[in-house]
Parts: C-alpha cells; structure tokens; sequence
C-alpha cells in the first residue's frame, strides 16, 4: 500500500523463473510505483545475482552510473 508513496528512482529485478516471486507480481509493483523500471533476468530462479551475475551487472551499472 505504500508504494505508491516511493517516488525515487527505482530499479526492480526479477527473475524469470522464480518459485516464490512471479513477473506478473513484479509488473504490479512496476505499476504502483511511479518512478520505477523494470528488469526480468532470464534464466535465473531464486538468487539472480549468484545465477546471473553478469546480467544483474548490466542491469545496474546504468544506475549506478546515474
């Protein structure tokens, strides 16, 4: 319910094949934050950054970078 309250810049990543956090549960977060951006990693399950190191890098490195 607060999310919609978040209005700083907002980079939300999402794994493709988890069994606990689905995309379409993502995408609703997406939605109720007005700042936000989306990344699904393909391939990764649970723990992206372990899975997918280099694509949660790419994902990051341009916020990061402001």
């Amino acid at each position: 319910t607060r999310l919609p309250d978040i209005r700083t810049p907002t980079l939300i990543i999402a794994p493709d094949d988890s069994p606990f956090v689905s995309v379409a549960s993502a995408v609703e977060r997406l939605r109720a934050m007005p700042n936000a951006r989306l990344q699904v990693i393909e391939g990764a399950r649970l723990f992206s950054h372990e899975e997918k190191p280099e694509a949660v890098a790419e994902a990051l490195l341009p916020v990061l970078a402001g």
